[in-house]
């Protein structure tokens, strides 16, 4: 019979197992969430539906002190002009519901989506139809921010699609949940030449080619990596992969961002001037400018809309990172 485990492997095991076991039970609780608000969706209005999200992000704000500090101070560090507690509170309640947010954007699409369009406001479309017009491909970028996930369908239906770049749900703290968001979303409109690119070993290739076909692909500015450069004042490490990709292929770089208005049916599309960049010979100054270029295309598209923005739970992260 096997010895008792001494009491040292036991804590080293309890330690492992705690986080794997904690992520279970945050795949679990968005699941549920998810499919009670498709319950949901069918009875209540997209008031009231709005309402019991902005609860649940309250509900998070106030419940974890500590991180309530935390997000407060991260705002006010990134956005030194917003001076009124009040406001820097309000930022960090709706932020905590942007985590959340993005079941009922894409579920309120799925009910209203004829609504939603109807009430589109678009500007800069010129944008997109000039970077097109080069014919290099274009490379779509934005934030996790606004109601990101119905980006794609409405692109889809103004005739306007792309294949977004993601990270393999293998990779993720919570797989099961991010497959049962990507496979539902591709029912709501997604490019049916390729859906989406997973990130792995044959994914630059197949992007390079895609972009070789004048065809458009998405990638989204605010994700860690190793290139320094400023973000919010201070130095932040990001992924250089749209740059890499731009330099390689020539082609055009297009930031855009849709965010929450008026009323809870009511969206602004906005696509911006292309960024502009010309290869120097010097390979990594060249992706360290088209990489700051992006980071403040990324502030203008946040501070546009700050409380809709997901990731300031990681812009400490990104910071510190850059030492």
């Amino acid at each position: 019979m096997r010895q008792a485990d001494n009491p040292q492997e036991k804590n080293e095991a309890e330690i492992n197992e705690r986080p794997a076991f904690l992520f279970l039970v945050l795949e679990l609780i968005l699941h549920t969430i998810f499919y009670l608000t498709k319950l949901l969706s069918r009875v209540l209005s997209p008031r009231a539906l709005n309402l019991i999200f902005a609860a649940i992000g309250s509900l998070f704000f106030y419940a974890r002190p500590g991180m309530r500090r935390r997000l407060e101070a991260k705002i006010s560090d990134a956005l030194p002009e917003i001076t009124d507690g009040s406001e820097v509170a309000r930022i960090g309640r709706s932020a905590c519901g942007a985590l959340f947010r993005p079941m009922l954007d894409g579920l309120l699409f799925s009910k209203y989506a004829d609504r939603i369009m109807s009430n589109l406001r678009v500007e800069g479309m010129q944008n997109l139809d000039m970077a097109d017009a080069a014919g290099k491909g274009v490379i779509l970028t934005g934030c996790h921010h606004g109601p990101y996930p119905i980006r794609l369908p409405i692109m889809v239906r103004l005739g306007k699609s792309y294949t977004p770049i993601a990270y393999h749900p293998s990779t993720s703290k919570v797989p099961r949940y991010v497959i049962t968001m990507f496979s539902w979303g591709q029912t709501l409109g997604c490019d049916p030449d390729i859906p989406v690119f997973w990130t792995g070993k044959d994914t630059a290739q197949r992007v390079r080619e895609r972009l070789a076909r004048g065809k458009r692909t998405y990638i989204a500015i605010d994700v860690p990596g190793d290139r320094i450069v400023e973000l919010f004042g201070r130095p932040a490490a990001l992924a250089d992969g749209t740059a890499r990709f731009a330099l390689s292929t020539g082609a055009a770089i297009v930031p855009f961002s849709i965010i929450r208005e008026g009323d809870v049916l009511e969206h602004k599309l906005t696509i911006f001037e292309p960024i502009s960049y010309e290869p120097s010979g010097d390979k990594e100054n060249d992706l360290t400018d088209i990489t700051q270029q992006l980071a403040w295309a990324g502030e203008r598209i946040i501070k546009e809309a700050p409380e809709q923005w997901m990731s300031w739970f990681g812009l400490w992260q990104w910071w510190e990172e850059a030492g």
